[in-house]
């Protein structure tokens, strides 16, 4: 099974709303690089049930982004923080004002 790792940051934002099952498998897949083999031993089920329990993950999390868009939201703000911090580099206004932009963009993020 090839690794979507655009679930490491869904995870992050929504893995605490899966069961505990789903967290550990889901966690031992992705942030610990263990096999299905690896997993089926640790959790004590069978390789089709530790796939089950991952993709059933996936799915949530997917579900979980859909409905609340904070990955999306984030990426978002990310774009317009790197978008002003380079317009203020290229066309800095007084030393004062870039300063307290920068604390206010750096504490935001």
């Amino acid at each position: 099974m090839a690794k979507n790792m655009s679930f490491v940051l869904l995870f992050d934002l929504y893995g605490k709303l899966l069961s505990p099952r789903q967290y550990e498998a889901f966690d031992l897949y992705y942030n610990e690089d263990l096999s299905l083999g690896e997993l089926a031993e640790i959790l004590g089920v069978t390789r089709q049930g530790v796939l089950d329990n991952i993709r059933t993950a996936e799915k949530k999390l997917l579900d979980y982004e859909e409905k609340l868009g904070f990955a999306k939201k984030q990426n978002k703000y990310s774009l317009i923080i790197a978008e002003i911090l380079e317009t203020i580099d290229n066309n800095p206004p007084s030393k004062e004002v870039v300063s307290k932009i920068r604390e206010a963009l750096i504490s935001f993020d």
